[in-house]
C-alpha cells in the first residue's frame, strides 16, 4: 500500500508532498503480493507549472496522464493557473490514458477496436448480445491501477 501526503505549511504559503518508496509486486493466484524498498520516487512535476502529482499503483500509467496533460497544457498554459482548469486537464488526460488501456487490454485481446464494438457497419453482422454485453461488463469493471493526488 501506497502512503501519499500533501500537507499545507508556513501559513498556508506552500505545500509539503510526501510519498514512500515501496512497491508491490505479484498479489494474484501465482504470486502472492511482495512488497519492498525501491528507488522509485513517486512524486512527478507537471513540467512548466507549479504543480506535482503524487502516485499509487501503475506508474506507466501515471507517467503517462502527466505527459498527456502536459501535451493539453501546450496548447493553452493558462490551464495551470486555475485550480478548477488544472483538474479538468488531469480528468481528461486520465480518460485518454484509461479509454487507450481499455482498448490494448480489453478489445484488442478479443480483436476488437472501439469501432468494432460501437460502431458495426452495414456490411459486417451484429455481435451477439451475451457476447457484447461480456466485453461490456469488462470495460467496465476495468481497472488502471493508478490513483493520483493532484
Amino acid at each position: 500500500m501506497t502512503v501519499c501526503v500533501a500537507a499545507l505549511a508556513k501559513d498556508s504559503e506552500a505545500i509539503v508532498l510526501v510519498a514512500d518508496k515501496a512497491l508491490t509486486y505479484g498479489d494474484n493466484i501465482l504470486r502472492p503480493a511482495m512488497q519492498g524498498e525501491s528507488g522509485v520516487v513517486k512524486m512527478i512535476e507537471i513540467r512548466n507549472t507549479r504543480w506535482a502529482a503524487l502516485f499509487a499503483g501503475n506508474p506507466s500509467i501515471a507517467e503517462e496522464v502527466v505527459r498527456q496533460a502536459e501535451s493539453f497544457l501546450d496548447g493553452d498554459a493558462a490551464q495551470a493557473d486555475t485550480h478548477e482548469g488544472m483538474m479538468e486537464c488531469l480528468k481528461l488526460a486520465y480518460q485518454s490514458v484509461r479509454e487507450q488501456a481499455v482498448i490494448d487490454q480489453v478489445l484488442g485481446t478479443r480483436l476488437l477496436t472501439k469501432e468494432a464494438l460501437v460502431m458495426r457497419s452495414k456490411d459486417m453482422l451484429p455481435l451477439p448480445d451475451v457476447y457484447f454485453m461480456e466485453v461490456a461488463e469488462q470495460v467496465r469493471k476495468f481497472n488502471v491501477s493508478c490513483s493520483l493526488l493532484v
